[in-house]
């Protein structure tokens, strides 16, 4: 609709997951590392199957890592395939895995001669060291006993090589299922658990940005700073509230015939749930420095404007206990999400500090110890470490004007 009013080649902020979209953020970056190290490891020395999981709350991105795994083509892996919304049951689930691998059962094929069929097929396409990789998106919809299935399957082996890896993404309910006792047997073969969180301010700014490049924006002005700022505030960092927020200011800039997209081009600030991002277990969005708006006398809510990006008022129907324990609430949520983001971020550059003091060992064709997966460039540390630290700041920030709220809580309903 917009496009050719903008000069860009694709729509950059399609909800529709697309690997040419794909930006290198500090936790999708750590996950994809993690993966490609596990699913490249020496399979001689495998004691037992590897499964790996990648678990982040609607909106995160799961989808969009889940097809550039599959399209990336991990190292030492022969053919990686990809399996969306599986079905919850076990023969339903072997037959859409067998299709994946070119492999057609019959309707009356009992379970256990699929899985004979696809260990021949697989062991029988297997060259040297190389093993077929599965990547399951959506894979908090599988029950215990498919669970299950899948730690038998990354047990088949070919003369004494595994012959099939997983890797599962899915919500926080998939954590929920693993830790059942009914899935003990796939849970004592995850070899890692990777999570993805909300995106920092400045991954915020930059991942806007990457979008636009790819779509062949020829203006690098086209959204100014307060813009990307007030998008992250409104967004909490979700890449999909991202895309939906930033497609909303293109199409309110193209709708009143301008080239450059300002803070009044912002769409009418909604909670998430509005949005269809409600999930049972999504973490709590960031919170907003600025004090709650006081309205005169005689001022309703109605006909009171509120500037992009300001706080709306408290809930003045709150008693101050209530108040205490909501804004003690968002305290410890902001340092549980530094906390996650810091710890990213060292585990970041140990790895790449690993890399650098014992380099690839090329005659032996494996991954030294320390190396990181190939795909990686070296370039993102410093850009990783920079978000990081700027996120580390701006998370002190918000927990800094928290302490001040909390030890003079605002007294609601107190008489004029």
């Amino acid at each position: 609709m917009y496009r050719e009013h903008f000069g860009l080649t694709h729509l950059p902020f399609q909800d529709s997951p697309s690997a040419q979209f794909y930006y290198p953020a500090l936790d999708a970056e750590h996950a994809l590392a993690g993966v490609y190290q596990l699913l490249a490891e020496p399979t001689t020395q495998d004691k037992r199957g590897v499964i790996v999981t990648v678990v982040a709350n609607t909106g995160l991105g799961k989808t969009l890592l889940a097809r550039k795994l599959a399209e990336g083509s991990p190292p030492r892996t022969r053919e990686c395939v990809s399996l969306t919304n599986p079905p919850p049951h076990r023969e339903e689930f072997m037959r859409r895995l067998c299709a994946a691998f070119d492999e057609s059962p019959h309707e009356d094929t009992t379970t256990g001669e699929m899985v004979g069929w696809l260990q021949c097929s697989l062991a029988n396409r297997q060259t040297g060291d190389s093993v077929a990789a599965v990547v399951i998106d959506d894979a908090h919809r599988l029950d215990a006993r498919v669970l299950n299935l899948l730690a038998m399957l990354v047990e088949l082996r070919s003369g004494g090589r595994p012959l099939l890896r997983v890797v599962l993404l899915g919500d926080g309910r998939l954590s929920d299922q693993l830790s059942a006792p009914s899935a003990s047997s796939c849970r004592h073969r995850v070899r890692a658990t990777y999570r993805l969180g909300p995106m920092s301010r400045p991954e915020t700014r930059a991942y806007i940005e990457h979008r636009l490049a790819v779509a062949g924006c020829p203006d690098s002005q086209l959204m100014a700073p307060q813009v990307l700022s007030s998008i992250h505030d409104r967004s909490g960092g979700v890449p999909r509230l991202i895309n939906r927020l930033a497609d909303g200011t293109l199409l309110s800039a193209f709708v009143d015939g301008r080239r450059r997209v300002t803070v009044d081009d912002l769409p009418a600030d909604a909670p998430a749930e509005q949005c269809g991002e409600a999930a049972p277990n999504a973490q709590p969005r960031p919170i907003s420095a600025t004090r709650p708006t006081v309205r005169g006398r005689g001022q309703d809510d109605s006909t009171s404007a509120r500037r992009p990006g300001e706080a709306r008022s408290p809930d003045r129907n709150r008693t101050p206990a209530e108040a205490g324990k909501a804004l003690e609430r968002q305290l410890l949520s902001t340092a549980e999400r530094l906390s996650h983001r810091l710890h990213s971020a060292v585990e970041h550059l140990r790895l790449r500090a690993l890399a650098l003091r014992r380099p690839v060992v090329a005659e032996s064709g494996s991954p030294g110890l320390g190396s990181t997966a190939p795909g990686v460039k070296p370039d993102r540390s410093r850009s990783g470490l920079r978000c990081a630290m700027a996120d580390f700041g701006d998370s002190l920030v918000s927990i800094r004007r928290l302490g001040g709220r909390r030890k003079a809580p605002v007294r609601w309903g107190a008489k004029r």
